[in-house]
């Protein structure tokens, strides 16, 4: 599990998604990659954080926050702002200076927008000159020119292009810019229809004038409905009389790739614009990381990609290297031009299959040709995938490339093995989070690489030929060193530490052994007088700590020191230790550099030490130490964490009486496995998405099989499975925080993202609503908008801020606000202006008979057919409400019918009132005379009339999508039942279900079944069932408990696993009744115990599940709540059951 990966987070594994910063103190792996979020949206305003010098009255204080709160808020936040604004280098390219002499570089830089809530991105560029002896001048361009909506740059080769890609925003076109030093040359907009947003990893062709890249499929085709039914070939998007449906769910990679669609491989034509798809891949292949192959005349040209299996289903793969992957070559089809068109001059791929090159491996990615095409070099994480930890010590790997083009499954040289655990000094293994684009010397056999070393990252030099491996940056330095480019033979790089912002550094190589490094002065760091200044009161140091119980180490590896970094100020004040904030990375399988971090420099520029602790199982110290920790999460990694809290005390840098710990995702679940195993150590806790309860986790989390390696260690991979046995929860739950809550007594403050997939929200909300529970202070700030990094610029500095206001109020008896001084910003970046050339649209139109993504021809004929007959129930009217008044004739009375139908189109219902007089005739007749219309009631929630029936008071909220549930009979035969449990029976018989969920309710509906079937009136062959949601418990209950007595079965919003379920539903209350009876309101508690999850499992549906490869359809509405009653949810959720149904039953 990844820790929040913010931008000021030292942790390895910021994103999968994209190229992370490359100063920044955080190891970046990249998988397939997906474009940028760019939407131009205006969230909210940062929440008001007073200047300091403005009084303010205490009625307008934000709540929850008093006077004296309010005085940090103001004195800190300006402080941390001056952190926040500290750009990144993200990355670095040089090129051939157009003079002859020297070189260039440019270089793209993001800085945080508080203000718009996204990161700001700039390119700033520089001419390299170098002097005599290895002296060395960058001369740096006047401003950045800020590169507004820009996904990604990729120069060509011969560095003489610039491709530009804007990815879309909403349903626009992709644009593609090709730009030359003065001006866009091309721009092309690729509409929807071809593809969606592109993804990194793209790869221009030898001679510029193809580029391959991955983006988004086009959207799959939906089904269209009107107010005829299903409407075959679809419907043009603008069609006004029809909407689309929802189609089948598909399922997606996780965390942040939520509603992004299948990665596909394509080509454009720099010339024409011309977009081609490469045909003939596997769908259940998701591709990236593609790279041309060497071109060699007269043979075909191939491309290489990176290709991670579906099979068998999708799992969470950021910061996940444990999914399986390949690399793989396509021939790429090759086109000609005439006359500014493209023709295809061969038919590709009908007869060249795709071919796995590294069949022999379980994992291959970031491939890379030598600069002579000879070999293909690659990263595996073959230790991650075959352990299933979800990262480990990476290998390097080689290919040698055919000449001849004659494609086979490789032999696959080993270059750099799995190191599984170095002497003290030497090479540790390679963890290595991406190559640059070109990282290769001029002897075209060694590479330069980016790696973590302990506590540090370094910069190697690899012979790919010989595997001789040499660390290059100074070895005397517990900095960390950040690759950017080569300049030739040259390097440019940057260095920092935890108290030293990062500075660009240029090495030669001034023998065959030794580099030389010198400062390049740079304004891309440049920091206000404040923040230097107490940066500058600041040092840190490498702790070697040492194993507390050695002879519980099962290998050597394990029983080595590990490390911590130590931040501190340069001389105690008055002799005594600042307070001390311990801070913990996630993953487990992460790590903290000795690099710059932004939101721990401003903690320790508050005036505390840092104790950052990589605990055994983090990356960089060999592969022993690192998978001594799966199966023992919980024990070794907390006592790793006292034992380096012990170690600083002993030794008198840190006093006992005034410590923090603060940590994200398994950093979290470390936090708060500390608060409850060290009760007395801390006086006050943050948690950012914290894992606490593995138990509840597992049955929600995109990486499931995450929970299982952790807790049982190597073993969880093979013991995975979807439906968790009351064994698995039971020890999910012992290794658990939660499983320590009684014992909690240290305030809290959590940060949690309402986006998270990996840690739902409803994970930390759990635990933290059972210490209120017991009393314990606690305070959620919650980003309605926020993944699991939260890493959005404003919540991630209204995070940090309340967190060190937190931890001053619990840690400083008395604190001196540190004044915040107002500076003038300089002024913004020139605007520029260019004229760009007409763009071209490169559209290629949709084939009007293709099918809804999963239909068949039957299964749409059977859309068609009851499409219609479904509309005309779904048509037929509520009578909402009725009122009746005295006729203003005197004579009879009059009523009023308050009537809701639903309207499919709008996706709401129509509300309408119809009124009539109501005559008495002789007897006991009576008479309605209906008014000619119902007069529809726009926008009216709701209408009230007086008691003298003479007013009627209407309200008009403001416009919403709430409406009423219709459900409505299917053409079977019917057997709508109550159970014993149900309204309308009594209160004994209404008891009598309370506490015997899963087995009385399930007994009546078999009974009622039974009965029907006896008494001739149903088949026993050809029995469906249908329910939600407590319908739905019993739908999944029956198809287990009694499996051969029904052909299919529908469940809407089912509850199916209890023990999952109480710990993300509102009503966790529901679980403890139904399944204890009476008295599980008074058992009830946030904090399930082990005895309760095993009878929750035992009362559930998934408890029955035993046979697998069952076939499933899941429909998914994004905007639907429990009910799914939005009539367009309703109606096609409806429709696609009876289908359903028809094709098991008819």
């Amino acid at each position: 599990m990844e820790a929040n990966g913010t931008e000021s987070e030292s942790e390895y594994g910021k994103s999968i998604l994209g190229e992370a910063s490359l100063h920044s103190p955080t190891l970046l792996r990249i998988s397939f990659s997906t474009p940028r979020s760019l939407s131009t949206k205006r969230s909210s305003a940062i929440r008001a954080f007073m200047d300091a010098s403005v009084a303010s009255s205490p009625k307008d204080l934000p709540v929850g926050l008093d006077a004296k709160t309010e005085e940090d808020y103001a004195s800190l936040s300006k402080l941390l702002q001056e952190f926040t604004s500290i750009p990144n280098i993200d990355k670095a390219w040089t090129f051939k200076s157009n003079t002859g002499t020297g070189s260039q570089a440019m270089f793209s830089i993001s800085q945080a927008n508080l203000l718009a809530n996204k990161r700001r991105k700039y390119a700033l560029s520089a001419n390299i000159s170098k002097g005599s002896g290895n002296s060395v001048s960058f001369q740096w361009s006047p401003f950045p020119v800020e590169m507004t909506g820009v996904s990604t740059i990729v120069p060509s080769p011969s560095g003489l292009k610039l491709l530009v890609v804007r990815n879309p925003e909403n349903e626009s076109p992709t644009r593609f810019e090709i730009w030359n030093q003065g001006q866009v040359e091309k721009e092309f907009n690729i509409p929807q229809s071809v593809h969606g947003s592109v993804f990194e990893g793209i790869s221009w062709n030898s001679n510029e004038t193809l580029v391959a890249y991955v983006a988004e499929e086009a959207s799959p085709s939906k089904p269209t409905f009107n107010d005829s039914g299903y409407k075959k070939g679809g419907s043009g998007d603008n069609d006004c009389r029809s909407w689309k449906g929802q189609g089948e769910w598909e399922e997606d990679w996780g965390e942040t790739y939520a509603g992004k669609r299948q990665p596909a491989l394509f080509l454009i034509d720099t010339n024409s614009g011309q977009v081609h798809p490469v045909k003939g891949i596997s769908k259940s292949l998701s591709i990236g990381q593609v790279i041309w192959a060497p071109s060699t005349h007269g043979l075909h040209q191939y491309l290489v990609f990176v290709g991670w299996s579906s099979n068998p289903r999708k799992l969470g793969i950021k910061y996940c290297y444990n999914r399986p992957c390949a690399l793989y070559a396509v021939r790429a089809p090759i086109y000609a031009s005439e006359a500014n068109d493209l023709e295809v001059k061969e038919s590709p791929n009908e007869d060249s299959p795709v071919l796995n090159l590294t069949q022999s491996i379980s994992s291959a990615f970031f491939p890379s040709f030598s600069p002579d095409g000879r070999f293909l070099v690659f990263l595996s994480g073959s230790c991650s995938v075959d352990s299933g930890a979800h990262s480990a010590t990476d290998s390097l790997h080689r290919i040698d490339w055919p000449v001849n083009g004659q494609l086979s499954s490789s032999k696959i040289i080993d270059v750099i093995p799995i190191v599984q655990s170095a002497e003290d000094g030497c090479f540790p293994g390679l963890y290595c989070s991406n190559f640059i684009s070109n990282p290769w010397l001029s002897d075209g056999c060694t590479m330069i690489v980016s790696s973590a070393w302990g506590s540090s990252q370094v910069i190697l030099s690899v012979n790919v030929l010989s595997g001789v491996v040499s660390r290059i940056s100074p070895t005397d330095s517990n900095f960390s060193w950040n690759l950017l480019a080569l300049d030739g033979d040259n390097i440019i790089a940057v260095s920092s530490s935890p108290v030293d912002v990062p500075q660009i550094k240029y090495g030669y190589l001034i023998n065959k052994a030794a580099w030389d490094w010198s400062d390049v002065s740079s304004p891309i760091f440049r920091c206000s007088t404040e923040v230097n200044s107490l940066l500058s009161s600041r040092q840190f140091t490498i702790l070697k700590i040492p194993v507390k119980d050695v002879s519980d180490c099962l290998t050597k590896g394990a029983s080595k020191p590990f490390e911590a970094i130590f931040v501190s100020r340069q001389s105690k004040m008055n002799d005594v230790s600042d307070p001390l904030i311990v801070v913990l990375h996630g993953g487990p399988h992460s790590v903290s550099l000795s690099a710059f971090a932004k939101s721990y420099a401003f903690l320790s520029s508050l005036g505390y030490s840092l104790l950052i602790v990589n605990y055994r199982g983090s990356l960089g110290f060999g592969e022993e130490a690192l998978q001594s920790l799966p199966g023992k999460v919980g024990s070794q990694d907390v006592n790793d964490v006292i034992t380096a809290i012990d170690h600083v005390i002993d030794t008198g840098v840190a006093s006992p009486s005034k410590i923090a710990v603060i940590g994200g995702s398994h950093g979290g679940f470390l936090t708060t496995h500390l608060i409850g195993q060290a009760p007395d150590k801390f006086v006050a806790a943050a948690a950012r998405n914290p894992v606490c309860n593995l138990a509840s986790m597992v049955g929600i989390t995109d990486i499931p099989d995450w929970c299982y390696v952790e807790t049982y260690g190597v073993e969880g991979k093979t013991k995975f499975t979807e439906a968790p046995s009351v064994e698995d929860l039971t020890l999910f739950h012992n290794k658990s925080p939660i499983s320590h809550i009684s014992k909690v007594k240290t305030p809290v403050i959590f940060v949690l993202g309402a986006q998270d997939l990996r840690v739902p929200l409803s994970n930390g909300l759990q635990y933290a609503r059972a210490l209120k529970e017991r009393g314990v202070e606690v305070k959620i700030l919650m980003f309605p908008n926020d993944v699991h990094a939260i890493e959005r610029p404003q919540s991630d500095y209204e995070g940090y801020l309340n967190i060190a206001v937190w931890f001053n109020k619990r840690l400083t008896e008395k604190r001196t606000p540190i004044e915040a001084r107002s500076r003038k910003l300089g002024a913004g970046a020139r605007k520029r202006s260019f004229s760009i050339r007409a763009f071209m649209d490169a559209f290629v139109a949709s084939s009007p008979q293709e099918l809804p993504v999963r239909l068949d021809a039957k299964t749409e004929e059977d859309y068609a057919s009851l499409s219609k007959l479904l509309q005309e129930f779904t048509s037929i009217p509520n009578i909402d409400k009725a009122w009746t008044f005295k006729s203003n004739t005197g004579t009879g009375s009059q009523a009023m019918f308050s009537i809701s139908q639903a309207n499919l189109l709008a996706n709401k219902r129509r509300k309408y009132v119809v009124s009539a007089n109501i005559s008495k005739g002789s007897g006991n007749s009576v008479s309605f005379q209906w008014s000619p219309f119902p007069v529809e009631m726009t926008g009216v929630s709701t209408i009230v009339p007086s008691p003298s029936g003479l007013k009627l008071l209407v309200v008009r909220n403001p416009e919403n999508e709430s409406p009423c549930a219709i459900w409505n009979r299917r053409p079977f035969s019917n057997l709508v039942f109550d159970h014993r449990g149900s309204t309308g029976f009594g209160e004994e018989a209404f008891q009598s279900l309370l506490g015997n969920v899963g087995s009385q309710d399930v007994n009546d509906v078999i009974k009622a079944i039974d009965h029907v079937i006896d008494t001739g009136v149903a088949s026993p062959f050809k029995i469906v069932v249908i329910g939600g949601p407590h319908g739905g418990f019993l739908t999944t209950h029956l198809i287990g408990q009694a499996p051969d007595k029904f052909v299919a079965a529908a469940a809407r919003n089912p509850a199916c696993n209890l023990a999952s379920m109480v710990g993300i539903t509102d009503i966790p209350d529901w679980c403890y009744v139904e399944t204890y009876g009476v008295e599980g309101k008074t058992k009830f508690t946030e904090a399930p115990s082990v005895e309760d999850l095993s009878l929750f499992h035992n009362k559930s549906p998934i408890s029955h599940i035993s046979k697998r490869g069952i076939e499933v359809k899941i429909l998914m509405f994004p905007n639907d709540e429990h009910p799914t009653e939005r009539p367009q949810s309703d109606y096609e959720s409806n429709l696609n059951i009876a289908v359903w149904f028809n094709k098991y039953c008819k």
